[in-house]
């Protein structure tokens, strides 16, 4: 048991500031095998997807952009060469192309039948009808067939699902080329849902592989541009190709730009899959090149040579770099071979590290019981079924007087989508990026994933002005360009919805998130189905006019549900937070570092840090959930003097001696104004870490004072003005001088951060 009273880590804590660097050792749980009073076993409580995106403290010691210096990169890449997010900007860029051209091509092939259903029906006997109910079934298959394909790509590799899936579905769409029945016809659209269901799914892992939080919102935008372009261009151009040499023309060309697009995928694209044995959970440090003996230690572990004797052994077996995971070299046994024969290879990817478990295939419902997972899908969902209503109207509102187009001039307005589609992955892919950013940088730094939700401003305004210009417009008889100018807006919300709805469930619940995109796309395409069916009846019962009307204000509805979870989803990823990582641990952990995961620093279970000297070219070893902070006005300090203003541990935050200066550094000398000054900085300096702290979290005060006598009932007065509600415990100490000339009482605060 290590005892050391308030004073003593009062004075061991300002020799803090000469820790030269901090590591992460192979097996994190050394620590709490050896000084188990210290750490709790109680499950972690911190909130998913909350993450240190800006440095404004100037004491991170991460790894960072090199763009923008202040941007911390998260993940934390590690220094393996195999690691996809250490790979060069060109090799990203070979990898990322070549998944948005599989995309596009997936998504076409499954659309291009759709013009031709009045041949097909004509030279099979299959009717328009069933056509239209085989369509719906295979997109209900597109969903359901993550179940599986997402699971393979998961644990054996996103190579080899991309390669069989892309080939497969090449060969059963020739099949479609010769069907002759309508049974037959179901059962190749099911078929063929299922082996393109990871266009649904997969790229947004692959996305997740190579690049950091703060780009992922335009690639994000740039997979929802390709998706829905490769399902949108691809009907305009298969009708003229249906009406010039027939429509088994139209899967004759694709599977032939299958076939390339299977070699091209075979040849040119590189597996991204790498696995992290530590879930992930940057570790902060301060940092200094000088990498002199760490001082001031005396007493902290005296008497406890066995702690130091086998934590120092253990950091000699695994020292890894500053800021890596672990040492994945090490671990694996070997790096990954670079040889031809290796890069086009099919298997062999599984990490044997990695777990797998029966239940990984349910994982996808356990995940409903997430407010994040449910709204996410829900939203996707919408977004999917008002593209139904639209494709499902669109030949009825323009193929009737007073328009009385053609089916080919029918299909040309679905240019309109895909301009709506393009404008929208515009705003999508820069403002997803950027609006974060922004916000972060005026919030300490802290990004939450809330803060990309902001831009349904644009698809709440956009949405409403389509459907009343398409189908309420329509109804008037208005000019067609009307018309097209509604089907573009109501396209532009599209990429809006799916980028916004996957960004937001991967920065939540990253470590799941391949699991999350399955549980969206199981509630996206069973609401897509359903609705594909109850458009033209809802049509003919209520009118045109009214059924857009409706749609338009559902709508409303639902993007306003983004402006409810930017204010209320964090509270619910922190209720969430306990159920959440006990489920990564089972799925995602190995068995080495999940208890040290379910040992994860909560409520009260740290009391101090153990920080002790290594050799000079092995760094320190620090507790990994540290992380230091300044407030505003304080960073000269925090670099001239080498120190923070707070320090957060697990949930519990404590707060340096803080005195009663004003913005300037200026020390107020009238008594009862500096503490009233002290307790507002001591409040800054919580909110550096958490912007919702309050003085209804501080559990413990240590004030320091020149005059007891004088300054004791000041303190006191503060105390019912400020905790009217609760009683902090507090230690009061006389002493002889204070940090800065002038300071009559200077104040320590702890609180704990609500979960």
């Amino acid at each position: 048991m290590l005892n050391k009273s308030d004073e003593d880590f009062r004075r061991w804590m300002p020799d803090e500031k000469q820790i030269s660097s901090s590591v992460r050792v192979q097996d994190p749980t050394f620590l709490a095998s050896s000084v188990s009073p210290i750490m709790s076993s109680e499950p972690p409580c911190d909130i998913p997807g909350t993450v240190q995106l800006i440095n404004t403290r100037t004491v991170l010691n991460v790894e960072h952009g090199k763009a923008a210096g202040n941007i911390v990169l998260v993940p934390q890449p590690s220094s393996d060469p195999d690691d996809p997010l250490s790979w060069t900007p060109k090799r990203k860029t070979a990898s990322i192309f070549w998944v948005m051209v599989w995309c596009f091509s997936a998504a076409a092939i499954v659309s291009g039948l759709s013009p031709a259903y009045l041949q097909i029906e004509a030279d099979t006997g299959i009717s328009v009808a069933d056509l239209s109910t085989g369509n719906g079934v295979m997109f209900l298959f597109l969903g359901w067939g993550t179940l599986v394909t997402q699971t393979f790509a998961l644990n054996y590799g996103r190579r080899p699902t991309l390669v069989l899936s892309i080939i497969t579905t090449t060969v059963v769409n020739l099949w479609s080329a010769f069907v002759k029945s309508r049974t037959e016809f179901f059962v190749n659209r099911i078929i063929i849902g299922i082996v393109s269901s990871p266009m649904e799914t997969l790229i947004e892992v692959v996305i997740d592989d190579l690049f950091f939080v703060h780009q992922r919102g335009f690639y994000m935008g740039l997979y929802s541009w390709t998706l829905w372009c490769g399902a949108l261009l691809c009907p305009v151009v298969s009708g003229f190709v249906a009406e010039a040499l027939g429509w088994r023309w139209i899967q004759y060309i694709l599977s032939i730009m299958g076939g390339a697009v299977s070699i091209c995928t075979f040849l040119f694209f590189e597996e991204t899959m790498y696995f992290r044995p530590c879930l992930r959970g940057e570790m902060i440090s301060s940092s200094d090149s000088d990498h002199r003996p760490f001082e001031g230690t005396s007493g902290i572990l005296e008497g406890r040579k066995d702690v130091m004797d086998e934590a120092k052994d253990a950091a000699d077996r695994n020292l890894s770099r500053p800021n890596s995971d672990v040492d994945i070299r090490n671990a694996a046994g070997s790096k990954r071979d670079h040889s031809l024969a290796s890069k086009i290879k099919l298997w062999g990817f599984r990490d044997s590290r990695k777990p797998f478990q029966i239940g990984q295939l349910i994982l996808p419902f356990t995940l409903f019981q997430f407010p994040t997972i449910f709204f996410a899908g829900v939203l996707v969902g919408g977004v999917l079924s008002w593209y139904n209503v639209v494709g499902g109207s669109l030949a009825l509102i323009l193929g009737s007087a007073p328009y009385n187009f053609s089916p080919n001039v029918i299909g040309l307005f679905y240019l309109a989508s895909v301009i709506g589609v393009s404008i929208g992955c515009l705003i999508t892919g820069w403002a997803s990026d950027a609006l974060p950013l922004w916000v972060s940088r005026r919030r300490g730094g802290v990004m939450v994933p809330e803060h990309r939700l902001w831009l349904f401003v644009v698809a709440i305004v956009a949405h409403p002005v389509g459907c009343f210009l398409y189908g309420v417009g329509a109804s008037y008889r208005i000019h067609w360009i009307g018309i097209a100018f509604g089907v573009g807006a109501i396209s532009l919300t599209l990429p809006l919805g799916t980028g916004l709805a996957f960004t937001y469930v991967l920065d939540s619940f990253e470590e799941v998130s391949g699991e999350g995109f399955v549980s969206i796309i199981l509630i996206r395409n069973s609401m897509g189905f359903a609705f594909s069916y109850a458009v033209v009846p809802m049509i003919r019962r209520i009118s045109l006019r009214n059924s857009f009307i409706l749609i338009g204000l559902v709508g409303v509805g639902l993007w306003a549900l983004c402006l409810v979870m930017v204010f209320a989803g964090k509270p619910l990823r922190r209720r969430a937070a306990k159920r959440y990582w006990a489920i990564a641990a089972k799925h995602v952990a190995t068995p080495q570092t999940r208890g040290a995961l379910l040992r994860r620093p909560s409520s009260l279970s740290i009391s101090i840090i153990i920080i002790y000297h290594l050799p000079s070219n092995r760094g320190t070893i620090t507790m990994t959930s540290a992380q230091f902070f300044n407030y505003p006005g304080t960073e000269s300090n925090a670099e001239q003097y080498h120190y923070s203003q707070a320090v957060k541990v697990g949930n519990t935050v404590r707060t340096s001696g803080q005195g009663g200066w004003d913005e300037q550094g200026t020390i107020n000398p009238d008594l009862d104004a500096q503490i009233a000054a002290a307790f507002d900085n001591a409040l800054k300096a919580l909110q550096a870490v958490d912007a919702e702290l309050s003085f209804n979290d501080v559990y413990a005060i240590r004030s320091y004072h020149l005059d007891m006598d004088a300054s004791f009932d000041v303190m006191t007065g503060l105390f019912k003005k400020l905790f009217p509600g609760h009683r902090p415990i507090w230690t009061c100490i006389q002493i002889g001088k204070l940090g800065l000339e002038g300071m009559q009482v200077e104040i320590e605060v702890e609180a704990l951060i609500p979960v």
